[in-house]
């Protein structure tokens, strides 16, 4: 999916996650070797939470 122009984000939601330092260090020891960190983490989160990452970044559809 190509990046959102500027100020094109109405379709959005941002979420942010905090995670303690045991909980961040927990995620990334079972990470996979060359897997970038950020993108791991936030799919555990995700799953962990019940939402369809690949969902996330989709832009919603107009009736």
């Amino acid at each position: 999916m190509a990046r959102p122009k500027r100020g094109d984000y109405e379709n959005y939601l941002n979420i942010n996650i905090c995670l303690t330092p045991k909980e961040h260090d927990a995620i990334v020891a079972k990470m996979p070797p060359g897997t970038p960190k950020s993108t791991f983490a936030r799919e555990v989160v995700f799953k962990a939470l019940g939402i369809d990452s690949k969902a996330i970044n989709q832009p919603s559809q107009a009736a």
